[in-house]
């Protein structure tokens, strides 16, 4: 079963759906399924944003999409705080954004998808 090569865009007020991912690895699959993600879902009228610790920010290319970046960068003292500093991070960010969906491609536990 395929998926339609275009979708409509969303009719009402756009939706806004934050992606979570702590940092950018080029050869990483979650990052390219991010990458093709923004812009389907900015062809459907979707405002993104992109909360991250580490994200390339290339200017883009002449009509192409840019979403909203939030680096999210807390203090920490090894590789387990710094994951759960991460996460507890994010979560504050979260609870102050008003979003329609959250993605994490991270470990955060209130995070539906």
């Amino acid at each position: 079963m395929g998926v339609p090569a275009e979708l409509p865009p969303v009719s009402g007020a756009p939706a806004r759906i934050a992606i979570v991912r702590a940092r950018y690895n080029p050869f990483g699959g979650a990052e390219r399924f991010v990458q093709r993600a923004l812009g389907a879902l900015a062809a459907r009228g979707v405002e993104v944003t992109v909360i991250a610790r580490r994200w390339p920010r290339s200017p883009p290319a002449a009509g192409e999409f840019a979403p909203r970046m939030v680096r999210v960068d807390p203090f920490y003292v090894g590789s387990v705080w710094r994951d759960w500093s991460f996460a507890r991070a994010v979560r504050r960010l979260l609870a102050r954004e008003s979003l329609s969906d959250v993605q994490s491609h991270e470990r955060i536990p209130g995070v539906a998808v």
